[in-house]
């Protein structure tokens, strides 16, 4: 508390207050994320996700946020997005975003004469299948950093090389398990949980 309260005009002063005030704001944001954390979970709960899922989802949904702004600041573009997001996911997953869609019951649209599939895919996933997502975003990303990767063309070959991470991870538990990992349950359909299932159970023993 010295150095904030110090001569700033001393050079050894000054660095001092910059230490504090990038420490003070690396806290907020650091609570702003918990307390957003939190209010994720809560919210997938209570349309009847159990805690377990909500949290994986969660995870997923940061991992993908880091892996985006990765890409922005690496100079990828309009529907580069896209291109990106599902090179990585058929790396992992072994079929492409629409063929899962329609392996877990969709709803389709047309636009002209194309079938579309509607909504978002992360919302039906499985815990194992959102594990493995987070897996190869992360795994992009770290890889993107190692290299510091720029444009489209070297973000691509690092999205195929992540995508191969996490293809060899899915391989690997389907062989321990005995059981694919890409399944045709939908989350959204059929949920696991929510705050129903944090209530204790009633003790019989009451009158």
């Amino acid at each position: 508390m010295v150095a904030l309260s110090a001569d700033g005009t001393k050079p050894e002063v000054a660095a001092a207050k910059v230490y504090f005030a990038v420490k003070t704001r690396e806290r907020e944001l650091d609570e702003a994320y918990l307390q957003w954390r939190h209010r994720a979970i809560q919210a997938l709960m209570a349309h009847g996700a159990s805690r377990e899922w909500a949290e994986t989802r969660v995870d997923d949904i940061t991992a993908r946020n880091e892996l985006t702004h990765e890409w922005f600041v690496r100079g990828v573009k309009g529907k580069e997005y896209a291109i990106l997001t599902d090179q990585l996911h058929m790396g992992a997953f072994g079929l492409s975003i629409e063929e899962h869609k329609a392996l877990k019951g969709f709803a389709v649209t047309y636009k002209g004469k194309k079938l579309v599939y509607n909504d978002d895919l992360p919302p039906a996933m499985t815990r194992t299948e959102l594990a493995l997502n987070t897996l190869a975003s992360t795994a992009a990303r770290d890889i993107h950093l190692a290299r510091d990767s720029q444009g489209f063309q070297q973000v691509a070959r690092d999205v195929l090389d992540a995508g191969d991470v996490a293809a060899t991870a899915r391989r690997r538990l389907e062989e321990l398990t005995g059981h694919p990992v890409v399944s045709p349950r939908n989350m959204v359909k059929e949920p696991d949980g929510g705050l129903w299932g944090e209530l204790p159970a009633p003790d019989d023993t009451e009158a």
